[in-house]
């Protein structure tokens, strides 16, 4: 393995010391809410040159097949939605006409479970509940493939209430695409 030369070292340390902090003071300066409180942190951003269509309809279909390794920590895909709800309202997009769909597949599977079907498997409540309700009191829409249900051996019934069996993500891609969603990956 080579060595890195010295003054390389100093260069990643001094980087280290001064862009952590930065990087600390930076998330104290995300907020929550408006439409989602205590999740979707965003920074408010006084001038942009993209305008934003505040008239129009955002329909939006998140496609979810991945979460952390934390089985006690929410699924931070999930907290995406928090977040995009959170700051096109704030650049003055109506709640109303966010529409937001979101697709639970591959390793994102248990991120839709129970309270009780998650503490069975992991120990734990399900940390995503508090939000996904959330998300649901917003308008959004959770569906989760059925393909990957099976696959987990999850039934339907190990669901929470919120989350509707669909019968795959293509399925649920597909039709919502034709609806007028946009994908967002």
């Amino acid at each position: 393995m080579a060595k890195l030369p010295m003054n390389r070292c100093a260069s990643c340390l001094l980087f280290l010391l001064f862009a952590l902090p930065a990087a600390g003071r930076a998330a104290e300066q995300a907020s929550h809410g408006p439409v989602i409180t205590g999740y979707g942190p965003v920074f408010d951003i006084a001038s942009t040159r993209f305008e934003i269509d505040t008239a129009a309809d955002w329909k939006v279909l998140f496609d979810i097949a991945a979460t952390g390794t934390d089985r006690s920590a929410i699924n931070g895909r999930i907290e995406s939605l928090a977040r995009f709800l959170n700051m096109h309202a704030r650049a003055g997009v109506p709640v109303e006409r966010m529409k937001l769909a979101v697709i639970l597949h591959g390793g994102a599977t248990m991120s839709g479970l129970s309270d009780a079907a998650y503490r069975e498997r992991f120990g734990v409540d399900n940390p995503n509940t508090a939000l996904i309700e959330a998300l649901v009191k917003a308008g959004v829409q959770f569906w989760q493939c059925g393909q990957s249900a099976a696959f987990n051996e999850v039934a339907a019934d190990e669901l929470s209430p919120h989350v509707g069996m669909a019968l795959s993500a293509m399925t649920v891609v597909s039709q919502l695409q034709r609806a007028g969603y946009t994908l967002q990956p």
